[in-house]
């Protein structure tokens, strides 16, 4: 279509010039026309030339083209035709339509680490019938501190803690514990009066713990102290009477048979 364009305006421009040129041969003209009309001549012939140019450079394209053209009609008849490419954007709303709702973009899962790291061995399961291990609790906390707080001479601190331990804990084997063991640390103190009072306590409040004879050994050696014989000679008696056989039931009786009860001065 192009092609036929060009040679019908290269026509009419070739008919044009033609036609001048016989106009000028038959009429006579003044210099001064004469002269314009082979200035026209002349730009006349030369954009005759440049269309002859365009026309070859036209040509040759053209011919360039088809050539491409047959080439990728062979390559489309040997392989599957290639798909056009989908577009994402969505084709624009009519006028005055309502907006359409945002179109949700699919997020590609992640691909997963290759370098994974070897994973932490499994612990062993427990032995059959081991118990499981469990934090400190209230009363072990609070007998540490007994224990802790006589050993350092704060008296006052252990004496707090026990007196928590049995009102919280009274039947822990630990409260015991710790309250023999704080009449004790007031015993070696030389607080004869303030054990005798803790080591009673502990035996009325515990008469069949793993503590009564004991303490009531050391109430009686606590009585001999305080330079009390009759209360030191009951307890003795009480020992060898409801504790027989026991290390404190034989001290007992060696008590009651060397003074009767009286201040012994070696003690224990």
């Amino acid at each position: 279509m192009y092609i036929r364009r060009e040679k019908h305006r290269f026509f009419i421009l070739s008919s044009v010039f033609l036609g001048f040129l016989a106009g000028c041969s038959t009429a006579k003209r003044p210099a001064s026309v004469s002269s314009l009309a082979d200035d026209s001549n002349q730009a006349l012939k030369t954009q005759i030339l440049e269309l002859q140019k365009s026309q070859s450079e036209q040509s040759s394209k053209i011919e360039e083209l088809n050539n491409k053209i047959l080439m990728l009609s062979g390559q489309a008849g040997k392989s599957t035709p290639a798909q056009a490419p989908k577009s994402d954007l969505a084709p624009p709303p009519a006028q005055g339509a309502p907006p359409a709702a945002a179109a949700v973009v699919p997020v590609a899962p992640v691909a997963e680490e290759t370098n994974v790291k070897p994973l932490a061995p499994v612990p062993a399961p427990p032995r059959e019938g081991a118990k499981p291990k469990k934090g400190i609790t209230a009363v072990e906390k609070l007998y540490q501190q007994v224990v802790m707080n006589s050993k350092n001479a704060k008296l006052d601190l252990a004496g707090r803690d026990v007196n928590l331990m049995l009102k919280q804990f009274k039947n822990s084997p630990l409260t015991n514990n710790a309250l023999y063991l704080y009449a004790e640390t007031l015993y070696e103190r030389g607080n004869y009066a303030k054990s005798a009072g803790e080591f009673e306590r502990l035996y009325k409040l515990f008469p069949d713990g793993n503590k009564a004879v004991a303490a009531l050994y050391k109430l009686a050696l606590s009585y001999q102290k305080l330079g009390h014989p009759t209360e030191a000679q009951e307890a003795f008696e009480n020992i060898v009477t409801v504790y027989p056989g026991s290390r404190e039931a034989l001290d007992a009786q060696n008590q009651i048979m060397n003074g009767n009860g009286e201040t012994n001065k070696g003690g224990q």
